[in-house]
């Protein structure tokens, strides 16, 4: 029979380490129906070095021409050349209407581009290098994808069992002050009664059933072998 996690109570949960926590993980995808992310593997990328390039001079209005030098672009410039323009009319969606037109600036820039023939050279590698990364940023994106679908049922595990470790860790407090008391005030009734100071009534009570302690209710009365004796707990002194 399948045991899962949520089927221990929460003082048997606490009492777990972090490897048996792990051993009812994957239990709770499978009734959760979340797969179980497999380890992300990703393809090595061709080593490519850098590409050989060029500083060439364009100007606004022309990116596309291309000038060995900054004078160049500079004549260039100085030839006032226009641009092709074209628009469509409105309600004429046949026949685009072409026409010349000044660029808005002439200003000349500066770029740096790998030659035509290293590119050719270079170009099944980088075509190669291109394929696996947009391969591998798939992966990626379809491991993040499912981790968070993992994580979103698992962390309610983890989440509770870190509660169920704090309140432990309060009861097993509250227990071992009530111990102290009893080596201080040399029987455990008197102890209770000062404990009750200490912690609420209900603190006590689940303290002792988390944990099975023994320890006597505070409103207990003290006995003798003639009766019950009346204790005032502020009245003790140690």
């Amino acid at each position: 029979m399948l045991t899962t996690y949520w089927d221990l109570e929460e003082n048997a949960r606490s009492a777990l380490n972090r490897e048996e926590v792990e051993r009812f993980l994957d239990a709770e995808l499978m009734t959760k129906g979340v797969l179980k992310v497999a380890p992300l593997v990703l393809d090595d990328e061709p080593q490519i070095g850098e590409l050989a390039t060029t500083t060439y001079y364009w100007v606004d209005g022309f990116p596309n021409v291309l000038l060995d030098t900054a004078e160049s672009a500079s004549a260039f410039a100085c030839l006032e050349p226009m641009q092709l323009g074209s628009e469509y009319l409105s309600g004429d969606y046949r026949q685009a209407v072409k026409f010349a037109k000044p660029p808005e600036a002439l200003g000349v820039n500066q770029v740096t581009v790998a030659a035509h023939d290293e590119f050719i050279r270079r170009r099944s590698d980088l075509e190669k290098r291109g394929t696996i990364r947009a391969s591998n940023s798939k992966r990626r994106e379809e491991y993040e994808r499912d981790s968070k679908a993992q994580s979103k049922v698992l962390d309610g595990v983890w989440e509770d069992w870190a509660r169920c470790r704090d309140i432990d860790r309060a009861h097993r407090r509250t227990v071992a002050t009530f111990k102290d008391y009893v080596n201080t005030a040399g029987d455990e009734l008197t102890a209770a009664r000062f404990l009750a100071k200490a912690f609420t009534k209900q603190q006590i009570i689940e303290a002792r059933e988390w944990l099975g302690a023994s320890i006597p209710d505070a409103d207990e009365p003290l006995c003798s072998p003639t009766g019950p004796i009346s204790v005032v707990v502020d009245d003790i002194a140690f």
